[in-house]
């Protein structure tokens, strides 16, 4: 146990996330949530999990679609206590196992839909990552520059993080070529279209999930990093997708979401073009003091697997500890 989390767990017990709590009433948090699972494992969170967030949610506090937060907020006003809570990509499990607990619990959610994904045309990156190392029965892993050792499941995962976050750091041709390099590499035959495990949700399953009032947003079609991208084929991620959303579903599509999220994801010309491409807002990746200060790049907080992590950043000690190290002289938020 660390000295933070063992601060946090003597700070419960006298009653002090009661404090913070108040202390945060006017910071808005906003959860981001991906894959939920059915039963729980490493660095998942599982649908019991996602059950205890918004029940917490719910008696603690303000459960607020995202885009009324953001109405709000355009209208000067602030909403006490507000938690909003997203999922990006659109995997099925939202609808098997996510959407029964916001149902049963009252939570409003937005789902930002990766609409390729939702085609059948595609299946995301980090799945086909991963679908290697699950699938391989090579002892190793040797790339230029890279060598493992895949003698456990756990080697295998650690060796999946590396090299998911070094997609993270390159441009679409050459996270993909990465991919099939591996692929390769581990003697791993990749299907056309995603395995069960990891399915997207259908038209049919989004239909249902927009009739039960989820709030629909653009993950775009393909799931680029938009940086990457020449600006006819940015306009067309942010478009063609908005548009079918709409056309499926007669839901308007007011938020987009950027695939990765972090800091070198977007620039100035991608915030206009989505502001071009008529959205209200776009939804960030990484948390901040005031999420909602660039509603183009509108910061979140990543839901955790971790029960401790999630109760801080939910009743606030994520925030304070923010706002303590910018008062110190620390990072900017």
């Amino acid at each position: 146990m660390t000295l933070n989390h063992l601060i946090y767990r003597l700070s419960r017990t006298v009653g002090a996330h009661h404090v913070v709590r108040y202390l945060a009433r006017d910071h808005p948090r906003i959860f981001m949530y991906h894959r939920i699972t059915e039963y729980a494992h490493p660095g998942a969170i599982d649908q019991a999990s996602l059950r205890q967030h918004m029940r917490l949610i719910r008696q603690h506090f303000n459960p607020v679609p995202l885009p009324e937060l953001i109405d709000a907020h355009n209208r000067g006003e602030t909403i006490p206590h507000a938690v909003a809570v997203t999922f990006d990509d659109g995997y099925r499990d939202f609808y098997d196992l996510a959407m029964p607990v916001l149902r049963e619990e009252g939570i409003p959610a937005t789902l930002f839909v990766t609409t390729g994904f939702a085609d059948g045309n595609l299946w995301l990156w980090p799945d086909k990552l991963r679908y290697c190392f699950e699938c391989t029965r090579e002892p190793k892993l040797e790339l230029p520059g890279y060598e493992t050792t895949l003698d456990t499941a756990t080697a295998r995962y650690r060796a999946w993080e590396c090299l998911a976050d070094q997609c993270l750091l390159v441009g679409n041709d050459e996270k993909h070529q990465l991919i099939e390099q591996v692929a390769d590499a581990l003697n791993v035959g990749l299907p056309v279209t995603p395995p069960e495990r990891y399915a997207g949700m259908s038209w049919d399953d989004i239909r249902v999930a927009s009739a039960e009032g989820v709030d629909l947003g653009s993950h775009t079609v393909s799931h680029p990093t938009l940086t990457s991208l020449p600006m006819q084929d940015v306009a067309y991620e942010l478009e063609s997708s908005k548009e079918r959303i709409s056309a499926e579903t007669g839901q308007a599509v007011r938020g987009f979401c950027y695939p990765n999220g972090k800091p070198g994801d977007f620039d100035r010309a991608t915030k206009a073009a989505i502001r071009d491409a008529g959205y209200d807002f776009a939804v960030a990746a990484y948390p901040g003091l005031r999420p909602l200060d660039d509603l183009w790049a509108i910061r979140r907080y990543s839901a955790s697997a971790n029960l401790a992590v999630f109760e801080k950043a939910l009743f606030g000690f994520t925030y304070v500890g923010m706002k303590g190290a910018l008062h110190m002289g620390g990072k900017s938020y």
